[in-house]
């Protein structure tokens, strides 16, 4: 296994434990980490990167323990959610990834070439300061595609991209994933659906549950659900009777002509349901999540009807 998480607990205030004895392995390949926010799944990325260090327990990436050997920390690269302020006054993006390869030991040759890919080259030399959120996310996934030391890769959300930069960073994974192993923290149901792996559920801390892929996290549950999430301009009526005939639970709010709907509807519904509020009225926006109901649906059954492989009472086995 190229990655060991031994029953490691942390907290960021004495006596209130955020990661409550976690233990999972993880070889080449994507795994997922899901789950609901404040379910600890940042920290946990940032205990395994070593940026964080656990009150107890070790993380083991190629036989060495990362919070003993600080030169460990060079195994795991992470591309994270929200990029910390650029340190020692560095001006561009240029000087930013160069810091970042010297320190690592990195190739320095290849930062424009991953620049051009993000298509982030107009921006190398502009200040940091005054890049956008999603630049500064490119930024972020600029500094995986040049850790070439890494045997652990990990993205904390590939949210924040456009189309063009979500293709590469998509392109790069599937390429790495076959000989490292690569963690994605992720809410987005279109993450797991374009990226073969393994899923990972967290609740309150504790790993809950480890499913080879999504299709075996879906047979978990005998009625699958979609969180159904529209804005659409139509008739208040008819939508309220589509409602009631299709989901199992709903909020509707109507301002100046526009319908904001929330629904949670069966699998089995799903298809019909989407025909309905199409013929309605204007469809404005429809979005489609399988995952929020699919963590509630394990939160209610992992306990009784499932033991995740290798996992026994927070310890591997």
């Amino acid at each position: 296994m190229l990655l060991k998480v031994l029953s490691i607990v942390f907290g960021y205030v004495v006596g209130k434990a955020v990661l409550k004895n976690i233990s999972f392995s993880a070889d080449k390949g994507v795994t997922f980490i899901v789950g609901p926010n404040g379910a600890g799944k940042t920290t946990l990325v940032h205990a395994i990167a070593g940026i964080l260090r656990p009150w107890r327990g070790a993380v083991w990436i190629s036989d060495t323990n990362v919070h003993s050997h600080p030169s460990a920390k060079r195994l795991v690269a992470v591309a994270r959610q929200e990029p910390a302020t650029p340190p020692f006054g560095l001006r561009t993006p240029r000087e930013y990834l160069r810091l970042y390869c010297e320190f690592r030991g990195e190739d320095c040759s290849k930062i424009d070439d991953v620049l051009s890919l993000l298509r982030l080259t107009e921006y190398a030399d502009e200040p940091l300061m005054n890049l956008s959120p999603g630049t500064r996310r490119k930024l972020e996934f600029a500094k995986l595609m040049l850790a070439d030391t890494a045997v652990v890769l990990i993205a904390d959300e590939l949210a924040g991209l456009d189309a063009a930069a979500r293709a590469v960073v998509l392109d790069f994974v599937r390429r790495e994933a076959r000989e490292r192993c690569v963690l994605i923290v992720t809410h987005n149901p279109l993450d797991i659906h374009e990226l073969p792996g393994r899923v990972a559920v967290m609740y309150e801390g504790r790993m809950e549950a480890i499913y080879n892929d999504y299709g075996e996290a879906l047979a978990r549950i005998a009625k699958r659900r979609h969180l159904i999430k529209a804005i659409i301009k139509g008739e208040e009526k008819r939508l309220r009777e589509a409602l009631s005939r299709y989901a199992l639970s709903y909020s509707l709010n109507e301002t100046g002509g526009i319908n904001i709907v929330t629904a949670t509807v069966t699998e089995a519904e799903l298809e019909d349901f989407k025909r309905e509020l199409v013929s309605l009225g204007d469809l404005i926006n429809l979005t489609d999540d399988p995952v929020t109901p699919l963590l509630e649906a394990l939160r209610e059954k992992h306990r009784e009807t499932y033991v995740p492989r290798g996992y026994k009472s927070g310890r591997l086995t």
